[in-house]
């Protein structure tokens, strides 16, 4: 239901049913954890995505070091995220 009131008379309202029909989207995010090193040598990091949209994502998974100072470890091909998930 929608209530439509205009600013300057409230009491001449209108109301009506309506239906939203929002369209899959993706919204992802992902972040390196720890963002900090805690020793000089060997750290381990992981990468966390989550999604705020409204469908599921695949997403594919790479990584590089342009100066091949890390080792990547452990690296799934494909990940897929729920709907608003991690």
């Amino acid at each position: 239901m929608v209530h439509a009131r205009p600013a300057d008379r409230p009491a001449a309202g209108a109301r009506a049913d309506a239906i939203v029909d929002v369209a899959p989207y993706a919204l992802v995010t992902a972040r390196v954890v720890p963002h900090q090193a805690k020793r000089w040598r060997g750290s381990d990091r992981r990468v966390e995505v989550g999604s705020t949209g409204n469908s599921p994502v695949a997403l594919n998974v790479s990584a590089r070091d342009d100066d091949e100072a890390l080792l990547f470890r452990g690296l799934p091909q494909q990940v897929t995220v729920s709907a608003g998930g991690a």
